[in-house]
């Protein structure tokens, strides 16, 4: 028995196709975890579980399909793991299971494909002005052009001002087509932008994301009409002062009262000295006089 499940392991280990993706989320490798370990009922379960509460992103959702579809057929419910195989081919109509998988997992995947090429994968248009104005509001349009599963329930509109900040989200319910709304004049940072930048995702009933337009790496933009605002320079100043804490402002130099009160005195002092010297009588001569202290005759 023992060998049998080793031989059983050997063979039921996911190979490349699931082991690229093992970043995926902690729901999706408590899945694998319990896949890799044999406990098929219970990973079928919690895989089940997980779709069912939904909010998986698009990579998390094609692996839980795969191991849907893996886990039905390993448990000789082939039905089922067609029907798994053939959401997997609807979201994801490249993908390819490799040759490490035993023979009734491949049986139910080439069903699945057999089916897929009498069908359209699931496509969606958007469409969306070249170019706004800065504000208003403009239209942003989905229409889905093929839905073979009726997968699609509903839309989700990811836009920001190219570079702003974070996206703004507005969902709305899809079946064949759906139309937003935006109001331009609320979205952060658009006096500054030359574009904006977009992303549709589709969902299921259960927000489980099965396709995107445009990504995070690569989103769509829409040109802004006219140029952006220009950034004012900021100008450093000194910080004003309270007039009462500093006092009046100081005067210079020239301006001080006690230095033209002191020119003023010399001034005077000279004119007295040249009128006195002006109205001396002409037999006055000036000459040196010497004193001596007078002795005993």
């Amino acid at each position: 028995m023992r060998a049998y499940m080793v031989l059983l392991l050997v063979f039921l280990v996911p190979g490349r196709s699931l082991g690229e993706q093992s970043t995926a989320g902690s729901r999706v490798q408590k899945v694998q975890r319990l896949y890799q370990q044999l406990f098929f009922d219970d990973a079928a379960k919690v895989c089940q579980a997980v779709l069912d509460d939904g909010k998986n992103n698009r990579s998390d959702m094609r692996q839980l399909l795969l191991y849907n579809g893996v886990l039905a057929a390993v448990q000789q419910k082939q039905g089922a793991a067609v029907a798994a195989f053939k959401q997997l081919l609807v979201v994801n109509p490249v993908f390819r299971l490799d040759n490490t998988h035993p023979p009734r997992v491949r049986r139910a995947f080439v069903l699945a494909q057999r089916w897929l090429k009498r069908q359209k994968p699931l496509m969606i248009d958007v469409a969306t002005p070249q170019e706004v104005l800065r504000r208003g509001k403009t239209e942003v349009a989905v229409n889905v052009l093929s839905d073979p599963l009726s997968m699609v329930k509903h839309g989700v509109l990811y836009i920001r001002a190219a570079r702003q900040g974070p996206y703004r989200v507005h969902l709305v319910k899809l079946g064949r087509q759906a139309r937003w709304s935006v109001d331009l004049d609320g979205i952060e940072g658009i006096a500054r932008a030359t574009s904006l930048e977009y992303i549709v995702a589709v969902l299921d009933g259960n927000y489980n994301q099965l396709t995107l337009h445009g990504s995070t790496h690569a989103p769509n933009t829409i040109k802004l009409a006219g140029a952006p605002a220009l950034r004012q320079p900021v100008v450093a100043t000194a910080p004003s002062l309270d007039r009462r804490r500093r006092g009046p402002a100081a005067s210079p130099w020239y301006a001080k009262w006690w230095l033209w009160a002191a020119v003023g005195t010399v001034v005077t002092a000279s004119i007295v000295a040249v009128s006195v010297t002006a109205s001396s009588p002409s037999g006055t001569v000036d000459a040196p006089v010497t004193l001596e202290a007078g002795g005993s005759p």
